[in-house]
Parts: structure tokens; C-alpha cells; sequence
């Protein structure tokens, strides 16, 4: 095995291990690590193989590597197929993914916190609930706000860095 072969190995083990440890398919960590190891821009085919993957496979991961904004679709003048490249930027893949999915989670928590707190006040209201189950659910709805908070202001000050 040469020290690139190598590099690609270690590139695809370690991002399929991270994918694994969040739960993701780990078909999309070895993808970006082929990716990565790759000096230049990668055809499907030429990831599927690398991969030892069907092109299906490949595609679809590519596709959701695309969606997460891990990878960046080239295409070069005259050839009809598509290239693929890793974004390798850390701080931009977060920024990205910050924007995209967090801050959007973070308002419908925000919403789903003020639906609930009504829905807790209207059932106290309606003698659904006693005063320690209405205590009981409210501390849990002031914890619950109290965290996204300190997300939401974590998550706007990273986004607000140049």
C-alpha cells in the first residue's frame, strides 16, 4: 500500500467512525474521505469504485453529502460528467450546518415551547392538572426554554463572527 492509498484509508476509516458515532451511514464518511484523499475532483464512477460501491450507492450518497453541504458538485467544460469535491473548511461545514438545520430547529422548539406552555395553561385552567403535576410540567417547559436559549445565543454569536 503506498502513502496515498494509506492517506485514503485513514481519511475514510476515521469520517466512517464518526459517522457511526452519530448514528449516520457510514458509506457517507468514507465517501467524503476518498474525497478527501482525492488531490483532485472525483467522477461518480471513479468514487464508486474507489468505494467498492455499486454507482447507485454512490450517487445516493453523494446526493446527501451534497444536502449536508459536505461535498461541492464541478463540472468541467466539455465532459458531461459531474465532479465532486469535500468541503474542508471546519469552520464553514459549521456555519453552514448552524444555519441550515440548527437555527430552524431552534425556532421550532422556541414555538413548540410557547404551544405547550398555553396548552399547560389552559389544562391548569380547566382543573386538568393538580398544582404538582401543573409544577412538575412547568419546570420541565422552563428547563426546556432555558436550553434553547443558551443555544440560540451560542449559535448567534458563532454565526455573527466574521
Amino acid at each position: 500500500m503506498n502513502g496515498r492509498d494509506e492517506l485514503e484509508r485513514q481519511a475514510s476509516t476515521m469520517m466512517a467512525e464518526v459517522c457511526q458515532l452519530y448514528g449516520i451511514p457510514t458509506t457517507l464518511g468514507t465517501a467524503w474521505g476518498v474525497l478527501f484523499a482525492s488531490p483532485t475532483p472525483m467522477s461518480l464512477s471513479e468514487l464508486a469504485a474507489a468505494m467498492g460501491v455499486a454507482k447507485s450507492t454512490a450517487s445516493t450518497t453523494l446526493k446527501r453529502l451534497e444536502h449536508l453541504r459536505f461535498v461541492r458538485r464541478r463540472r468541467h467544460p466539455g465532459d458531461r460528467n459531474d465532479y465532486f469535491e469535500p468541503l474542508t473548511d471546519p469552520q464553514q461545514m459549521l456555519r453552514d450546518w448552524l444555519q441550515r438545520f440548527v437555527r430552524p430547529e431552534l425556532g421550532m422548539a422556541h414555538a413548540m415551547h410557547d404551544r405547550m406552555q398555553a396548552s399547560l395553561q389552559q389544562a391548569s385552567e380547566a382543573g386538568d392538572l393538580d398544582e404538582a403535576e401543573a409544577a412538575v410540567l412547568q419546570e420541565r417547559l422552563a428547563h426546556l426554554e432555558s436550553a434553547t436559549t443558551a443555544v440560540r445565543t451560542w449559535v448567534d454569536a458563532f454565526l455573527s463572527r466574521t
